[in-house]
C-alpha cells in the first residue's frame, strides 16, 4: 500500500468516526440555529411576512432553510445515539443523503401530529428551494 492510499485509509477513519459521534450533530444543529436566529433579528425576519419589506421576503426562505437543516442535524445526532450508523464506506448511506425530516421521525418512533407533519413536510420544502435562486421545479411550493 503506498502512502497516498494510506492516507486515505486513516482520512476515511476518521470520517468514520466523527460522523458517529452525536454531539458533532448536535453541535451543528445549535450553530445552524444560532445563523438562522441572526439572520431573524438582523434583518427583522417574522413568520408572518405581513410587512411587504423586500428584505424580510428575501431571507425569510434562508431563515427556514437554516432551521430545517437544524432539525435535521439534531434528528440524524438522535438516530446515532440510538445506535444507529449513517455512514458506510466513508460516506452517508443512501437515506441519510437526504432531508426527509418527517421518515427521520418515524425512525425514531416519535410521535407527531397531523399538524407537525405538515411543518416537517414544509420545511423540507423549503431546505430544498431556499439554496437557489428557483425552484428545483416549477410548482413545488403548490402544497406547502
Amino acid at each position: 500500500m503506498d502512502n497516498q492510499e494510506l492516507k486515505n485509509e486513516q482520512r476515511e477513519r476518521e470520517y468514520m468516526e466523527i460522523a458517529h459521534i452525536p454531539s458533532v450533530w448536535f453541535n451543528k444543529a445549535d450553530s445552524l440555529l444560532m445563523c438562522s436566529n441572526f439572520l431573524q433579528e438582523t434583518t427583522c425576519v417574522d413568520s408572518k411576512l405581513e410587512d411587504k419589506n423586500p428584505l424580510k421576503y428575501r431571507f425569510h426562505s434562508i431563515v427556514l432553510m437554516l432551521r430545517g437543516m437544524a432539525l435535521e442535524c439534531l434528528l440524524k445526532g438522535a438516530l446515532i445515539k440510538g445506535g444507529t450508523k449513517i455512514c458506510e464506506g466513508g460516506k452517508l448511506k443512501g437515506k441519510y443523503r437526504t432531508h426527509n425530516l418527517l421518515g427521520f421521525t418515524k425512525e425514531l418512533k416519535m410521535e407527531t401530529t397531523k399538524e407537525e407533519d405538515r411543518v416537517l413536510k414544509y420545511l423540507e420544502e423549503w431546505m430544498q428551494v431556499a439554496r437557489y435562486p428557483i425552484s428545483p421545479k416549477y410548482d413545488q411550493l403548490d402544497n406547502i
